[in-house]
């Protein structure tokens, strides 16, 4: 029963921090982006800005994403033996 609701704890912690990136990255694309608010439609150029501001806040994403894969579980295994050491 506690590994369904850690799964479910996990899962929802998962979601939020998703919906926290992505808010994030409409927020900065907006502010980067959005110059003229005179039009319901974006302009050509606010459309490009915006297609360059979120696959770059993308790309960045992925990349945190690959290094915290990559030395998360070094940084969990050398707090474990320092609290095994103590």
């Amino acid at each position: 029963m506690d590994a369904m609701m850690s799964q479910a704890e996990a899962a929802a912690r998962n979601y939020k921090e998703f919906l926290m990136l992505y808010n994030r990255l409409t927020e900065t694309c907006f502010h980067t982006c959005a110059t003229n608010l005179n039009y319901r439609s974006l302009t050509q150029e606010e459309t490009a800005c915006v297609d360059k501001c979120s696959d770059k806040l993308v790309n960045l994403n992925h990349r945190q994403m690959a290094v915290f894969m990559e030395v998360g579980p070094m940084a969990e295994k050398r707090l474990g033996n320092m609290a095994a050491s103590s």
